[in-house]
């Protein structure tokens, strides 16, 4: 409006606009696979990736619901759509964007890097012995692992490759000692047996043989040398839940049913640890391709139960995605606030479950996620802007 001089308190609310647009516009660049703290957890020179895959699954048996459901359940998330204005501000359009869905929903596109690959790390070639020794990058390393998070009785491969002027080269006088670290860590450092491939050097071991009652992080060093290059040494860490801490396990057992529009997945666990809990799955449709991705946040009980993962009706049809459906990659943790690290991994489930009823279109809503929590903040930056 002209003549209208913004009072601090307008500017104030444009500031944490801008602050929070910017972050949402982060965290739309891969989907939240492990929001908060544990989308990237702490990690030496180091990256990687791993998935689990089908085996079969049993059908349902009759288990008491989950204890506590999320706080927030989308499917009874208002559906009063809020017209948008034609010439609406960027920043409003954005955010409008961003949260079609509830929190705990969201589309998988080919961009969903985090999603699709839970627990991935992300190394880069680094130059060696640094970049203020090495300034041209004639002499490259990559130090990596093949997950952040190892649980259970699960291997976990590492690798080192190395480049000269661009070129590989072997690796030579290899060594590679694991040892726990942190608070409470018991148990020395262990030598690891490595083997030369064509690519440079691997190493596969099993933390669980050693540290069956460890939660906490362990650290790899690797020392190496070149023909032309002195001695060198790096490291990385990684996340491990040994078997005796394991919290709960899937069971395998599943159900599916229509919920006011959305399409609800019932996992089965066997909880060992009560406690709050976290438990996220991907959704692909009839040609396998994954399109969705749900999360259960909520309290669990001890003993045998059943969780929600509630897909959002629309994200069906922003895909186009068509019935049967797959759970895929389904995995959990229980929360431990303030310790690290932050989370006890559930064991790893590698089987699939696909839908039983039959789904059409009409079975999921068309609207937006209308919330009164949306409205309020639609309104907050249309008035600040």
């Amino acid at each position: 409006m002209l003549g209208h001089r913004p009072t601090p308190g307008a500017l104030a609310i444009v500031c944490l606009v801008a602050f929070f647009l910017a972050a949402a516009f982060l965290t739309s660049r891969t989907g939240p696979s492990e929001p908060g703290p544990e989308a990237r957890p702490p990690s030496g020179d180091a990256t990687s990736q791993a998935t689990s895959r089908p085996t079969s699954v049993r059908e349902p048996a009759p288990l008491r619901a989950a204890s506590a459901p999320p706080p927030a359940d989308p499917a009874l998330v208002e559906e009063t759509s809020v017209p948008a204005a034609e010439e609406e501000p960027e920043p409003v359009r954005r955010y409008r964007e961003l949260t079609r869905y509830p929190s705990s929903t969201r589309r998988i596109t080919k961009d969903s890097f985090d999603l699709l690959n839970p627990g991935a790390r992300h190394e880069r070639r680094m130059p060696v012995p640094d970049e203020e020794n090495n300034p041209d990058h004639a002499w490259q390393v990559r130090f990596t692992a093949d997950r952040y998070f190892v649980r259970d009785t699960e291997p976990t491969l590492l690798s080192l490759e190395l480049w000269h002027e661009g070129r590989p080269r072997l690796p030579t006088a290899v060594e590679m000692i694991a040892e726990p670290i942190g608070d409470g860590a018991t148990g020395g450092a262990i030598p690891l047996a490595v083997a030369t491939t064509v690519g440079g050097v691997q190493s596969t071991f099993v933390p669980n043989d050693y540290w069956p009652s460890l939660v906490g992080q362990i650290r790899v060093t690797a020392v190496f040398a070149a023909d032309g290059l002195p001695q060198q040494a790096g490291s990385l860490d990684f996340y491990f839940t040994g078997a005796d801490r394991i919290p709960a396990r899937f069971t395998g057992e599943f159900a599916d049913r229509p919920l006011r529009g959305d399409l609800v997945v019932e996992v089965g666990v066997e909880v060992d640890k009560p406690g709050r809990y976290r438990v996220e799955g991907n959704l692909a449709d009839a040609t396998g391709r994954p399109f969705g991705w749900a999360r259960f946040d909520g309290d669990l009980a001890d003993g045998p139960q059943r969780l929600p993962l509630v897909f959002y009706g629309l994200v069906f049809h922003d895909a186009g995605a068509v019935a049967p459906f797959t759970l895929q990659q389904v995995r959990g943790y229980r929360a431990r606030p303030g310790d690290v690290p932050h989370r006890e991994d559930m064991a790893t489930f590698s089987g699939d479950y696909r839908t039983t009823s039959s789904y059409s279109p009409e079975d999921f809503r068309t609207k937006e996620n209308d919330s009164p929590r949306r409205r309020r903040m639609i309104e907050m930056y249309q008035d600040a802007l």
